[in-house]
């Protein structure tokens, strides 16, 4: 009998040992039926005034809550879409101290199951301590096809990283430089002699590290600079405004852009007053300046007239951004005081003294809409040619009566008048047209241009002064005794740019190369190639504006010395 019951207790005990041992895991795996795993942060991550916060979470019953902390700081992780694992928030850390974190993840399901994880992270809003930055002055001109760039920085929780961009004009997304260092000090200096004639930008920036599945530097110091690349060799620097571009000047003013805004620069006593208007230069005014602008959200280009104490305003037409710029430039022209814009089929007169503003409707049909067509006179009287119904007659827009009557019927039909105040060229028959005192001569045949060049780009006319483009698409100049001298011999077609009083004449053989001839020079100098110089004539001196210096021309090649930036400007911090 008590053998019997010695091996039914055995037989009981190893059957409890059994159920027991398949009861146990089953146990365990209860307790632990929700797995956290946290993807973000990771790998102690810096961490701005905000945490996103992201979680693999996977529980066997159905999930009640997720919720992410940080030091008494708590918000609610929300699932990413119906029957997935991922749960994301943002936590607010503004508020804590600067340094290492951890932040913890919690999950409840319905049976009231937990689970958790905690992840570290460093808390860090603080950009790189700089202690030094060399970068060219911003709009200086770059004339030995270098540029040096040098910095030094400190971080408290990371090595700094050092990110350079430098790009062409007008195109950003294409950077001929573009490398990045992580590092205490940074200092390379460029060859970008290839560049020589453009402008670039250099982008530099100082951060913390990379900002998560981005190309974006975290807690970045920028700094920023335009320069000139430029070959000065027959020029010589008369002026210079530091940290500045000068656009347009005369005798008594400039016109420059500062950090993005335009201003009025007194060359006497050097105080600038802002120009109230557009963004886009267009010209200094005797009273003001005229400017342009884009519009929002219709992308319309619009000028604007500032006088000195009011602004009056034209719009052009919708165009986009990238063109803005040019149309606001090429569909005006100012003489004196008055303005003459002409765009889209729609032409406005602005007296830029009183910023009277009148839109000439007459000049929408049947006329041409090209500015090519029409000519602002010293008087604010306009001549116009082109017109469908009365091709062969150039008309008079008279600025005292508001009137517009045929002014000049010729044989042929005229195109392009431009005029000194007191002649009026145009070209007709084949032939470049002269009208002085009421009757018209025939001055130069085979001039090589068609309905759709630009008149002064092929005659001007000056105090008796005739400048072509004639034969062999070089330019020609006569005198008012009648003398014609050849003055280009160049292998490319030229244009002309600028003649002055005296018969100072400025041509280019590409769209950024100029050349300049005086009568009885026997050499051409050739004055600059850059593409965002801005050449002009004032007083018989030729200005050559590029980033923050005017350059005069000197007499001969031979007697020039090259300009001499000045060094690169070097901050040290303490």
């Amino acid at each position: 009998m008590a053998l019997c019951f010695s091996r039914a207790a055995r037989r009981f005990t190893l059957l409890t040992v059994l159920i027991l041992g398949l009861q146990l895991p089953l146990s365990v795996d209860a307790k632990s039926s929700i797995d956290v795993r946290i993807t973000s942060p990771q790998n102690e991550q810096k961490v701005g005034g905000q945490l996103k916060v992201e979680a693999s979470i996977s529980s066997e019953y159905e999930l009640k809550e997720a919720k992410a902390s940080v030091s008494g700081i708590e918000a609610p992780l929300f699932q990413s879409c119906s029957g997935c694992s991922t749960w994301t928030g943002t936590l607010n850390t503004s508020s804590l101290p600067q340094g290492p974190h951890s932040v913890i993840v919690n999950a409840t399901d319905v049976k009231k199951k937990t689970g958790t994880a905690s992840a570290p992270f460093v808390h860090d809003e603080a950009p790189p301590v700089v202690t030094l930055i060399e970068l060219p002055k911003q709009h200086s001109i770059i004339t030995d096809g270098s540029i040096h760039i040098a910095s030094e920085a400190t971080d408290e929780f990371a090595t700094p990283v050092h990110f350079l961009k430098i790009y062409e004009d007008g195109n950003p997304y294409d950077p001929v430089i573009a490398e990045s260092l992580t590092g205490n000090s940074y200092s390379r200096t460029f060859d970008v002699s290839a560049y020589t004639g453009t402008t670039l930008h250099i982008h530099y920036s100082i951060g913390d590290g990379w900002e998560p599945e981005s190309y974006n530097l975290s807690n970045p110091v920028n700094y920023g600079s335009t320069v000139h690349i430029a070959s000065l060799a027959a020029l010589t620097a008369a002026e210079r405004i530091p940290n500045a571009e000068i656009l347009d000047s005369d005798a008594n003013r400039l016109l420059i852009n500062r950090s993005g805004s335009l201003y009025i620069r007194s060359r006497t006593n050097g105080t600038e007053t802002p120009v109230a208007g557009g963004h886009y230069p267009v010209g200094l005014t005797p009273n003001g300046a005229v400017t342009g602008s884009l519009a929002q959200p219709e992308f319309t280009v619009r000028l604007h007239s500032w006088n000195g104490n009011s602004v009056a305003q034209a719009d052009l037409g919708q165009w986009d951004r990238s063109s803005a710029v040019t149309i606001a430039s090429n569909a005006s022209r100012i003489q004196g005081k008055y303005l003459l814009s002409a765009f889209e089929g729609t032409v406005y007169w602005i007296n830029t003294e009183t910023n009277e503003v009148r839109k000439i409707p007459d000049f929408k049909s049947p006329y041409s809409s090209d500015i090519t067509n029409y000519e602002v006179m010293d008087d604010g009287d306009l001549l116009m040619s082109g017109s469908s119904m009365t091709p062969d007659t150039i008309f008079r827009y008279y600025a005292a009566t508001g009137q517009t009557e045929p002014f000049l019927t010729f044989p042929y039909p005229p195109f392009g008048p431009i005029s000194d105040g007191e002649t009026i060229l145009f070209y007709a028959g084949g032939a470049l047209q002269k009208y002085r005192d009421g009757s018209v001569t025939s001055e130069v045949y085979g001039i090589p241009l068609d309905e759709f060049s630009v008149p002064s780009e092929f005659y001007q006319y000056s105090n008796g002064w005739l400048a072509y483009v004639g034969e062999n698409h070089q330019a020609y100049l006569k005198s008012p005794e009648g003398t014609v001298t050849q003055v280009t011999y160049l292998q490319k077609p030229v244009s002309l740019h600028a003649l002055g009083e005296d018969g100072t004449l400025i041509v280019k053989d590409s769209p950024f190369t100029y050349h300049l001839y005086r009568p009885g020079q026997e050499q051409l100098i050739e004055i600059g190639s850059n593409r965002g110089a801005r050449v002009d004539i004032h007083d018989g001196q030729v200005h050559y504006l590029l980033g923050d210096t005017i350059f005069y021309v000197s007499q001969a090649p031979e007697n020039t010395q090259a300009f001499s930036s000045p060094a690169a400007h070097s901050l040290s911090l303490p």
